[in-house]
């Protein structure tokens, strides 16, 4: 992927706290996190499904999929698909959110 972007797209000030006790703060340590994920799931995709904006908060629902082929989290691979959803809540603090590259506009 291009990491370069991650800057441009992520507030200085995003944190991470992942279900499997993940926890990133900033553009960098995210980075670090999905090169990780990549390297364990090469494959590895996801879809938007659903956003809501309300105020200025939104919540993003996401579907992920691929294969785990890398070792993730100290677990070896087991060549099994992974499919799994997620659901973010984001706060807007800014007008336009650009999140895995979809803008989401906070209308008053």
């Amino acid at each position: 992927g291009n990491f370069d972007i991650i800057p441009n797209i992520l507030h200085k000030r995003i944190t991470l706290r992942g279900a499997s006790g993940v926890h990133t703060s900033g553009g960098q340590e995210f980075e670090e996190y999905y090169a990780h994920l990549k390297k364990a799931y090469p494959d590895l995709q996801y879809q938007i499904e659903e956003i809501l904006v309300e105020g200025n908060k939104a919540a993003v629902k996401l579907s992920y999929s691929g294969t785990h082929k890398g070792v993730v989290f100290e677990i070896q691979p087991t060549f099994n698909k992974i499919n799994y959803q997620d659901l973010l809540f984001v706060p807007l603090s800014i007008t336009v959110l650009q999140m895995f590259g979809c803008l989401v506009k906070n209308m008053p």
